[in-house]
């Protein structure tokens, strides 16, 4: 007779053969050997993820964070805070292996949008300042990469077993086998970073279609708090560098010019002004501050008496786009 084992291994040598039908065949032979484990996991993988405490690293992608613009389609979005950018484009996959394949099968593209829960959109665009819908444009090869390394955990699990020496006989295992698999100790973290023959995993492009798949708030994503909370820390460390980069001016500034009138102390105020303008970085940053945060929390942050002059200086910059 057959060893289950061994034709599970060839199966998953197979790139043509389905990962949903392997998963199955795995759920039999760790059902029949009482491998509580991988029973968790196979079931995890045929019905889907419902908390983010229990997702893989290889259940994580990684996207482009893109807005719907009415007329020209959708338009990459620039994230200069890397923590702000890493939670947002780096997206969980819930999704049932069985979607999964469903997805990069009957693609027509390259790639697949992921969409926000609805109050995680607002509060990004809240950050951002503009209300146009967002998503997250992932490469299909990524989700490609999610079905192939549930092939290579099923793989290295059949070679594992093998190298136990549980092989079965039919749909059968003999006590002994049953016995063996019940001391040995079958991670999937083992499995999933170890692999005795390498990578199987293929890179083939795949058309996608843009079709758009929801992350549910309540199933491990990314709490909005969490983001909310990124997203403040973040404005406030802007606000408080543009601060310290305006004192820093008026200082130098004050030391070549007088400031001992209300009107010296304008006169430096306007050269500072002029010297922002002329750099548009130190613009743009002290505009980005403003918008993140208010033009008075900038008055407050800058602790110099000429501060107040410049505050009132540039009061039209909250307006700039």
């Amino acid at each position: 007779m057959n060893s289950l084992v061994l034709e599970l291994q060839n199966e998953a040598l197979d790139p043509s053969s389905s990962v949903l039908n392997l998963l199955r065949k795995a759920s039999v032979i760790a059902y029949k050997l009482d491998v509580q484990e991988l029973q968790e996991w196979v079931k995890l993988e045929l019905n889907g993820y419902s908390q983010s405490s229990q997702l893989p690293d290889y259940r994580f992608v990684n996207g482009e964070l893109k807005a719907q613009n009415p007329f020209h389609g959708f338009i990459p979005v620039m994230l200069d805070d890397a923590k702000i950018s890493d939670l947002i484009s780096k997206r969980p996959v819930f999704q049932p292996i069985s979607e999964l394949e469903h997805l990069i099968s009957n693609a027509s593209r390259n790639f697949l949008h992921l969409t926000f829960p609805k109050e995680m959109e607002l509060e990004i665009q809240k950050w951002l300042r503009d209300p146009l819908p967002l998503v997250v444009r992932v490469s299909t090869s990524q989700f490609n990469k999610v079905v192939e390394n549930t092939r290579d955990i099923i793989l290295n699990w059949s070679l594992r077993l093998e190298k136990d020496g549980i092989l079965g006989e039919g749909m059968t295992f003999s006590t002994r086998e049953k016995e063996i698999a019940h001391n040995a100790s079958y991670h999937i973290e083992h499995l999933y970073n170890y692999s005795p023959i390498g990578n199987t995993m293929s890179e083939t492009n795949i058309d996608q279609s843009n079709s758009s798949m929801g992350i549910g708030v309540n199933q491990g994503e990314v709490k909005t708090e969490k983001l909310a909370g990124t997203i403040n820390e973040a404005q406030s460390q802007n606000l408080a560098q543009a601060a310290a980069d305006i004192q820093q001016l008026l200082e130098q500034l004050s030391q070549k010019y007088p400031t001992e009138t209300l009107s010296q102390k304008a006169l430096v105020a306007e050269e500072a002004i002029k010297k922002i303008e002329n750099d548009s970085s130190f613009k743009q940053r002290v505009i980005s501050a403003i918008k993140a945060g208010s033009i008075g929390a900038l008055e407050k942050a800058i602790d110099n008496p000429i501060g107040a002059f410049f505050i009132e200086g540039i009061k039209g910059w909250k307006d700039v786009n």
